[in-house]
């Protein structure tokens, strides 16, 4: 099944495959394609945590992604379609 995923994510080239460290290791990465996306996503996941909350969490409580990832920076959209970070 992950290998069907990784497939197809790479077909509509979101990922690419990379050598890993033996010659039976395999990596991906994400391709610039790939890395557009990741605002998109970002901003479903925000979304379901703040008004889906009933649904996706036991306590039904919302969150914030700084809740959900510690630690991690947050790429979302922002006015005009830029990142809130200030990046296009």
């Amino acid at each position: 099944m992950l290998a069907f995923r990784l497939r197809e994510l790479r077909e509509a080239g979101l990922l690419e495959r990379i050598p890993g460290a033996s010659a039976r290791e395999v990596g991906y990465r994400l391709t610039a394609k790939g890395q557009d996306v990741v605002p998109i996503l970002t901003a479903f996941i925000e979304f379901g945590a703040r008004h889906l909350a009933d649904e996706v969490f036991e306590d039904g409580r919302p969150r914030t992604l700084q809740e959900l990832f510690p630690g991690a920076r947050a790429a979302r959209l922002g006015p005009g379609g830029r990142l809130r970070d200030g990046r296009a």
